[in-house]
């Protein structure tokens, strides 16, 4: 029977540095420190997004924050069987259809007993296009003259919601409305997700994952404490593994147990249990003008064709004001 809970860090450092609540972090923290291993996804270098297994809680800080891209996964399931074999805990994160192959993985080598496998889901919006994504940093470069070496899909510095942090290699930063973004646009709008997205198998309250996380959309309709009204996760415990991970942590977070109606009335994810999202009408036609146009012609395009006005006015309008219209929507 799973468990639905509003909770954020209670380390504002550690919480400001999160996408969400800090939940994943917390829990994160506490296998490395019990020499356990975390796998989740990073950027790369070259901004390509990896999963990569981390050790240590330096290697921790590169699995923070969201990463709005497919991220291959190269080696990792056959490193995670190994370690698994050497008795060690691993935590892997991922989407709901990442935790699945890899369970698939794990039972195609025979692999039966996951006793020392946790698996945490970050409830998932839908993949965009990674090589999509390339051409918009090495847009990014053009502009800017210089290389990117950080990029933040949800920074918290400038204390509202959709915000970008881009840091390029003289260390000037810069801040931008993930809205009038195309990458970020386009990507809110379904444009852009693989195929397969479109019709998620992978739907639903019944969940694979130990542990599934995701933002807590439609917080304002529950009864918590003030300190849950903004940017708390969601938490749901799936299995008494789950249960045990994240009361290990509980100590370090600020929680709250919430209705299973509450919890999934603004998660699309969670209430079919078969997505069947509608295939946006240009998305053949974007496509196609990726492969042709030049990178500056094909962003100017996906700028036109997919930011919403109304969400960027939306985003402006005093916290007082947004709240009230969440409780009347």
């Amino acid at each position: 029977m799973e468990t639905y809970y509003a909770a954020i860090g209670n380390n504002k450092k550690d919480v400001e540095k999160s996408s969400s609540g800090g939940v994943f972090f917390v829990l994160a923290k506490k296998i490395i420190k019990e020499n356990g291993v975390v796998c989740g996804a990073a950027f790369s270098e070259n901004l390509k997004v990896k999963h990569i297994i981390v050790d240590s809680l330096s290697g921790l800080e590169r699995l923070r924050g969201s990463k709005y891209v497919q991220s291959e996964m190269g080696n990792t399931l056959r490193d995670i069987e190994s370690i698994l074999k050497s008795g060690k805990v691993v935590l892997f994160s991922g989407t709901a259809c990442q935790i699945k192959a890899l369970y698939a993985f794990l039972q195609s080598q025979g692999i039966q007993n996951r006793d020392n496998l946790i698996s945490v889901e970050i409830l998932c919006h839908g993949v965009p296009s990674p090589g999509i994504f390339s051409d918009y940093i090495h847009n990014w470069k053009c502009g800017l003259k210089t290389d990117i070496v950080d990029y933040q899909f949800r920074a918290k510095n400038l204390g509202r919601d959709f915000i970008i942090r881009v840091q390029d290699s003289e260390e000037k930063i810069k801040y931008l409305n993930a809205l009038t973004d195309p990458f970020y646009a386009a990507f809110l709008n379904n444009s852009i997700l693989r195929p397969s997205c479109y019709e998620c198998k992978f739907c639903g309250t019944i969940r694979d994952a130990d542990i599934t996380l995701g933002d807590f959309w439609g917080i304002e309709k529950a009864r918590v404490n003030n300190k849950l009204k903004k940017g708390c996760s969601l938490v749901i415990c799936n299995s008494s593994k789950g249960e045990h991970l994240f009361e290990q942590g509980s100590s370090e977070l600020n929680f709250q147990k919430i209705e299973k109606k509450i919890a999934i009335e603004k998660q699309p994810q969670l209430k079919a249990n078969r997505r069947q999202e509608i295939v946006p009408s240009n998305r053949k036609e974007l496509f196609q003008r990726w492969k042709k146009d030049s990178s500056s012609d094909f962003f100017s395009y996906l700028r036109k064709c997919s930011i919403n006005k109304k969400k960027i006015l939306f985003n402006f309008l005093p916290k007082r004001i947004k709240l009230l219209i969440k409780r009347i929507a």
